[in-house]
């Protein structure tokens, strides 16, 4: 497998390139130290919304079909926060490690116009729910009140182009840490607006407990309410995290 090449530095340059034209919207942050318990409301003051399915594949996809799409596991309704400096990140990636050549995943920080970091997947196992998680390094840390970009490209066994299969981008901000929330109960995260962190928790209880009726319910009911469609995972995908080489 051919990791971070050509082919991701152009796209990185391109969609570093179109960030750079988003309008953000006003983000409310605390006003004093008595306020910092507050969260920015939303959606008027969340972040922007991204493409968590591949809308705007190429349309002759080497991919084959499958029953559920390429989906990044978000809320995708401006609501899209996290509390950690290192959030954990979700895909439903519907494909075996056979059917992909490259997987690639990027943090970008359209602000100050860099990639704070990258890495590639590597699948090394069924189709499932892959786990993205940003390493615990200072030069990784998410900044408080800031909004971030992610995506993530896929590229087919049988792409010989530079432009990927199927291509997923969205937004994350970290906000500070709550009472309502230190309990770290994924029903509070969620309640709280607090998607990626919520999500990410339900995720990792049901996993490591799939024959628990309440767990499986809430994952399910989740799944339908966001509109990701009938996600039977009950365990992560076998998936591998590769350090790009320079």
């Amino acid at each position: 497998m051919k990791i971070i090449n050509h082919k991701f530095k152009l796209f990185l340059a391109i969609t570093l390139g179109f960030s750079s034209l988003i309008t953000y919207p006003n983000l409310v942050t605390a006003q004093n130290n008595n306020q910092q318990d507050e969260l920015p409301a939303a959606p008027d003051t969340g972040t922007p919304t991204g493409s968590s399915t591949p809308g705007g594949s190429r349309p002759n996809t080497n991919c084959p079909e499958t029953k559920l799409p390429l989906r990044a596991l978000v809320a995708n309704n401006g609501k899209d926060f996290t509390v950690s400096e290192y959030p954990d990140l979700l895909f439903n990636v519907p494909f075996a490690g056979n059917q992909v050549s490259n997987i690639e995943f990027a943090l970008k920080d359209p602000a100050e116009m860099k990639t704070v970091y990258r890495t590639a997947i590597k699948l090394t196992g069924k189709p499932g729910v892959v786990k993205v998680s940003i390493p615990q390094q200072n030069k990784y840390a998410l900044k408080a009140n800031k909004d971030y970009r992610w995506n993530l490209i896929l590229y087919c066994v049988g792409n010989k182009s530079d432009e990927p299969d199927q291509n997923l981008m969205g937004w994350i901000r970290r906000v500070p840490m709550t009472s309502q929330i230190k309990s770290q109960k994924y029903q509070n995260y969620i309640q709280n607006d607090i998607w990626y962190d919520g999500i990410s928790l339900l995720a990792h209880d049901y996993f490591a407990n799939p024959n628990n009726q309440k767990l499986k319910t809430a994952w399910n009911d989740l799944s339908k309410s966001l509109g990701w469609g009938n996600l039977d995972n009950k365990s992560f995908a076998e998936a591998v995290l590769v350090e790009p080489r320079e």
